[in-house]
């Protein structure tokens, strides 16, 4: 049996940056990070802050649930969740 010769697409969907100049990127969630987050005991909300998680970019590093959690204010979360609905074509309202 011949070896995948694939990679994992991380295309970056859209970039901008917070007041504080902190670089976000957002690209699509791996399909891995999807099942792992869709079978857990999580509600949907939950659900949806592990998908962003797992879909951004902090200055140009991945980051995990507890990072934005922590170390964003509400607002920036907020505008973080408002940027990866739009570019996913999701509900606008957070």
């Amino acid at each position: 049996m011949k070896t995948l010769k694939r990679t994992v697409e991380l295309k970056i969907l859209k970039e901008f940056e917070l007041a504080d100049g902190t670089k976000i990127a957002i690209r699509p969630p791996i399909t891995r990070d999807m099942v792992a987050i869709q079978t857990g005991k999580l509600d949907d909300y939950t659900k949806g802050l592990h998908v962003v998680a797992k879909s951004i970019l902090v200055n140009g590093n991945p980051i995990v649930y507890d990072d934005l959690l922590d170390c964003f204010s509400g607002d920036e979360l907020i505008l973080i969740m408002m940027q990866f609905n739009e570019v996913m074509g999701l509900e606008k309202n957070v």
